[in-house]
């Protein structure tokens, strides 16, 4: 239950980073009163799967001349929202002032709880979290170029392994054979060729065409 209460008293501090990279479902304009703990309101629940990310209250700021100086003044949005602990229990509640981009994560019950902005709309974007698959992306395999292509004497593989190397023509003659990473064509005819790199660690074998000029 503490690990749930310092994960949500943490994201208040999301307020000063960007929106979240994440597919939006919708757009949510909610006026103030719908929702406020003195009308009674039952508040609205974030849906399961989803994250609503705050944006904005109108008349969060208001600007007035005072002696002839501008006077600004900010009014932020106060809230109420609901922890339900994973085991079950009793349902505690945190307020909050809630600052721009806030995230309130799904099954969150939200409410606000002052009459400031009774008669003003707050902006929320919902996001989908299912579209996603929550799923961590599986490293993508890179294969190792070999450069430069098109080449008038070196070439190299950009890998720090070694390997087995074999340089055929286009006629599958075998015109070189050598180990390591790195292959000197200059005394090569200029032709294209197969470049065959076998990797000493796992046998794994690379096929490349290569032009010599």
């Amino acid at each position: 239950m503490k690990k749930i209460l310092l994960i949500l008293l943490l994201f208040p501090l999301l307020g000063f980073t960007q929106m979240l990279n994440l597919p939006v479902s919708r757009v949510l304009n909610i006026k103030g009163s719908s929702i406020a703990t003195y009308n009674n309101s039952n508040g609205i629940f974030v849906p399961e799967g989803k994250v609503w990310q705050y944006i904005a209250v109108t008349g969060e700021t208001l600007e007035y001349f005072s002696n002839g100086n501008l006077i600004s003044r900010s009014y932020p949005l106060l809230t109420r929202i609901s922890v339900t602990p994973i085991s079950g229990g009793t349902v505690e509640y945190l307020d909050v002032r809630m600052n721009k981009y806030f995230v309130i994560p799904a099954g969150v019950n939200f409410r606000i709880t002052n009459d400031m902005h009774d008669n003003e709309v707050i902006s929320i974007i919902e996001y989908d979290l299912n579209s996603q698959g929550l799923s961590y992306n599986t490293p993508q395999k890179t294969t190792p170029t070999l450069y430069p292509n098109p080449t008038s004497s070196l070439l190299a593989l950009n890998s720090d392994k070694e390997y087995d190397i074999e340089v055929y023509d286009m006629a599958g003659n075998k015109v070189m054979a050598l180990t390591g990473n790195n292959i000197n064509m200059a005394h090569l005819s200029t032709a294209t060729y197969i470049v065959k790199a076998t990797d000493k660690s796992n046998n794994e074998e690379l096929t490349y065409k290569v032009v010599k000029n």
